[in-house]
């Protein structure tokens, strides 16, 4: 097999990336325009609303269920994967009808 030599090798050029990227960084722009000009927004209002005790509430408790789901998840994940590897038959396929 002949040795490469790759010595004198370019790096592929991808134009349609920073075509996409330049995109994207003018679509962001015009949406933070958006977000800071649009008097529709009354951002008063959203400051009153985000500062009330209610929405903290309901911050708290979003981010309680959050981690409650994922341990339930992950040692629901954990036996399952236990009883997928099991030598039991009946826990395999139970286990893997399951999943």
């Amino acid at each position: 097999m002949p040795e490469v030599d790759v010595a004198g090798a370019s790096r592929t050029r991808h134009p349609l990336r920073w075509v996409a990227s330049i995109i994207l960084l003018v679509l962001a722009a015009q949406l933070v325009s958006l977000l800071v000009t649009n008097p529709n927004f009354q951002w008063d209002v959203v400051g009153r609303y985000v500062n009330a005790q209610i929405i903290g509430q309901g911050i708290f408790t979003t981010l309680l269920l959050t981690v409650i789901a994922m341990a339930v998840g992950v040692v629901l994940g954990v036996l399952l994967a236990i009883g997928r590897l099991s030598e039991n038959p009946v826990a395999r396929g139970a286990c893997g009808l399951y999943v």
